[in-house]
């Protein structure tokens, strides 16, 4: 209201555009999904597949790992949530595994990649493997848990 100048102001963005970030998130999400997917894989050759399938010009591997340690943060954050919810129950994982982040565990990088896998299977919903598959399961995943935790993932 421009006569008020206490006025909060707000901007409403989609799921799958993420402030300060030059990509939407399904191209970020490509990119830990494909590294992490394959033990073997260097975030090189994952940057280099994540150009190709999207028509990129540039995606460094640096950029990857940023937003690994990134979503491996995030992860804990939504698992403490969840831990102190009794209100989703369908959303609690029930493997007995503890995925807490451990302040020890800073996250090495094998730790990263098998938590990442972890929680991609438990909320990427299974799509075709098309880029425009894994875009559609993203935005779904991504959406999923901003109505849930109000929380972004990278």
């Amino acid at each position: 209201m421009p006569d008020v100048e206490d006025t909060s102001h707000m901007i409403i963005l989609p799921e799958y555009l993420l402030p300060r970030k030059r990509y939407p998130i399904q191209v970020y999400l490509y990119a830990i999904n494909e590294y992490c997917n394959d033990a073997n894989k260097s975030q090189r050759k994952a940057a280099e597949k994540t150009i190709k399938l999207f028509g990129l010009e540039t995606f460094a591997h640096t950029t990857l790992g940023r937003n690994l340690k990134k979503l491996y943060t995030v992860i804990g954050d939504i698992e403490e949530l969840q831990s102190n919810s009794s209100e989703d129950a369908e959303v609690r994982d029930t493997s007995g595994e503890d995925m807490t982040v451990d302040s020890q565990d800073e996250g090495s990088l094998s730790r990263r990649r098998e938590r990442a896998m972890s929680f991609f299977n438990k909320w990427l919903p299974q799509h075709d493997p098309t880029r425009y598959g894994f875009e559609a399961a993203s935005h779904i995943m991504v959406r999923r848990i901003w109505q849930l935790f109000q929380i972004l993932l990278i």
